[in-house]
């Protein structure tokens, strides 16, 4: 998309936070600026961070098909996660659906970690 192009991303942004409020940061209405930019080698796509102006928070932005801290994309870990959920080891799960145990360790323990723009809470009596 627009991300390694920081002027059409910025445009982007503002149309998403307009027409969903929800899924941003309540500061966020004040401004924001981009953080930083960095590669991920193993999805060979970008990722950006951007900071409330307000707030001086710092959120990462990253496409919902790829895990936080893009070590897999969720089509690829979604079957053995979910196995997961029953208890089976991270070696078993290495074992039939390939790479190594530490990754499925790893995305294990991403689910269990809040992200902003990957939790999308529309109205919160809902939760």
């Amino acid at each position: 998309m627009y991300v390694d192009d920081p002027a059409p991303y910025r445009q982007y942004l503002t149309q998403m936070l307009h027409q969903h409020p929800e899924l941003f940061p309540t500061a966020m209405d004040h401004g924001s600026t981009f953080h930083d930019a960095s590669m991920s080698i193993t999805q060979d796509l970008i990722g950006r961070r951007i900071t409330v102006q307000a707030t001086g928070a710092v959120f990462a932005l990253r496409p919902a098909f790829v895990m936080p801290s893009m070590i897999a994309r969720t089509e690829e870990v979604e079957k053995g996660l979910s196995l997961r959920q029953w208890g089976a080891p991270c070696d078993a799960l290495a074992s039939v659906f390939g790479r190594d145990a530490l990754l499925w360790y790893r995305a294990w323990l991403a689910c269990g970690r809040p992200s902003l723009l990957g939790t999308t809470v529309k109205d919160p009596q809902q939760v």
